[in-house]
């Protein structure tokens, strides 16, 4: 049923959910004034949420503790899941904050067309993301009435490149970006009617939503469903939802809601958290539960990146030496598998995946609409292989860098032995990538790196499980490796049950029956190559 759920007496002014430094979905609330964020808590199985103490911020720049300059207030958070990082409005910038709490400036004032443009516009609290590393923000200028929305694409969160949308006569209160549309969206008031407009090349188009009150404070869930506070009076104020595809009218949520919403955001429990300007957030139950947006059920890419790849990959960008960083630099695309989805640079799947290659190369339907969907996936088994893969791209730089040097320090060598000297550098990186996969993770991981036909981490993984065989189980083993065409593993274990007969008997006797009832010609080819080695029969 819907309703307020519970109040905690706390100077909020925004709120907003992202992934924490663990991966999970977290409730952030930003209080009035000076930047102090308090993580929200509970909320599982009808247990009643809590604040938690602040969190720690560290200004980037520095390493020291994190306080806004002159202690403006920080308001619009935003969390964009390419990046994996909350920007927000202060003074005249935006700021960002990483996973691990680390704040750095994102964009400040900018120049466009010879005038600057500032984002501290205090009659609009506009900043959206589209969920695919663009912010959207007003600007104002001095100069002139009308009002910028400009396009900050942030990337990896680490730069940030800022041009002009489009100019606009009206007044715009704030912005939300409709992924499943791909527009951006604008509510405005226009002659005592308030509208949510389609904001195009400076001109707002009519948009899914009239209304008689100015609608505010949007949230859009992981359905497409706009979630949205209307001002009704000085004692209540309404929520509205809104299918953004479904062009119906909006209606109400059904609950009693408290005046002056400055904010929504939905929470990983499925309830809209409201800021007020009562000094009061509220959590509201919309009768059912929501789906997260769409950037918390993304796995973003810096979650696969190590460090020294990230640096690699920005300066690549910046056009330094190529080699494995270049890969970072391609498009992006996205991976589903079960009820998770993934990002990943599109030519880094092609290098290192033969699956994806030939998909993505077809002309498939797939390698046109940058999603590709993997049925029957374990999305943990996938994200384990995307973190070799994205493991292994800074020690393939750091390997290739100390290759170069090296034969530049020599002279006259051979074509050929660079290429072997390729050849077990990758072999190397790949070993090192697959390290740190649990041993339990390791069968269902080489089978799908078999499936997807990764190369390179699926022969290291298979060189983990063959030097994790036991006489024990060694059997067992080549019954799974033969049922899932691992080759190369299939002829180590091969090698290593002809040297391990008799222990492999003795270890485990009902093993060899399993052996030649589940696969006869195997069994019989190991037991030619045991007669063999040992000179006949004995």
């Amino acid at each position: 049923m819907a309703g307020v759920l519970q109040r905690l007496n706390i100077p909020s002014a925004d709120v907003v959910t992202r992934r924490d430094a663990s991966g999970r979905p977290q409730t952030l609330v930003f209080t009035s004034g000076p930047c102090v964020i308090l993580p929200l808590e509970g909320g599982e199985e009808g247990k009643p949420f809590s604040l938690a103490p602040a969190l720690e911020l560290v200004d980037g720049p520095t390493g020291t503790t994190y306080s806004s300059l002159g202690g403006q207030n920080s308001y619009s958070p935003v969390y964009d899941p390419v990046s994996d990082c909350v920007y927000w409005k202060t003074g005249d910038a935006i700021m960002r904050m990483d996973c691990y709490n680390v704040v750095t400036s994102a964009c400040s004032s900018v120049e466009v067309d010879g005038e600057g443009l500032v984002f501290s516009d205090t009659a609009s609290r506009a900043l959206t993301t589209d969920g695919r590393g663009a912010l959207y923000a007003v600007a104002a200028s001095p100069t002139r009435t009308p009002k910028c929305v400009v396009k900050v694409e942030v990337g990896d969160g680490r730069g940030a490149n800022v041009t002009v949308y489009g100019t606009y006569e009206s007044k715009i209160r704030d912005l939300v970006y409709d992924v499943a549309g791909d527009g951006l969206l604008a509510t405005s008031s226009d002659g005592g009617i308030s509208r949510l407009y389609k904001a195009v090349d400076g001109r707002l188009d009519k948009g899914p939503l009239k209304t008689s009150h100015t609608p505010g404070a949007p949230a859009v869930d992981g359905d497409g469903v706009m979630y949205f506070a209307v001002h009704i009076s000085c004692l209540a104020d309404d929520v509205y939802r809104v299918n953004l595809s479904s062009g119906q009218a909006a209606v109400s949520i059904g609950a009693s809601c408290p005046p002056s919403i400055m904010s929504l955001a939905i929470t990983p429990q499925g309830h809209l958290a409201a800021c007020s300007s009562c000094n009061t957030l509220y959590i509201l139950s919309c009768g059912v539960k929501l789906k997260p947006p769409v950037g918390l059920s993304t796995v973003p890419i810096s979650r696969f990146l190590p460090p020294a790849a990230k640096g690699a990959a920005v300066a690549s960008t910046a056009g330094s030496a190529g080699g494995m960083p270049q890969l970072l630099c391609s498009p992006t695309m996205t991976i589903v598998a079960g009820d998770r989805r993934f990002f990943a640079h599109r030519a880094l799947l092609i290098h290192r995946s033969e699956y994806f290659r030939r998909l993505l190369e077809s002309g498939f339907v797939e390698s046109c609409s940058g999603e590709v969907r993997l049925e029957d996936t374990d999305p943990d088994m996938l994200g384990c292989l995307l973190q070799c893969l994205y493991s292994s791209v800074s020690t393939t730089t750091n390997s290739n860098t100390g290759a170069s040097s090296s034969s530049s320090s020599s002279s006259g060598g051979a074509s050929s032995g660079g290429a072997n000297s390729a050849r077990s550098v990758s072999s190397d990186v790949a070993s090192a990538a697959v390290a740190a996969v649990p041993e339990p993770l390791l069968r269902p991981a080489a089978e799908l790196a078999q499936q997807l036909l990764m190369r390179d981490v699926g022969s290291a993984l298979q060189r983990r499980l063959l030097a994790a065989a036991s006489p024990a189980t060694v059997t067992s083993d080549l019954l799974w490796a033969e049922e899932h065409n691992l080759s190369e593993l299939l002829g180590g274990l091969k090698e290593y049950f002809v040297r391990h007969a008799r222990a492999a008997v003795d270890a485990a006797p009902e093993g060899l029956s399993a052996l030649v009832a589940g696969s006869p010609e195997l069994a019989a080819e190991l037991f030619r190559s045991v007669l063999t080695r040992n000179g006949g029969v004995r």
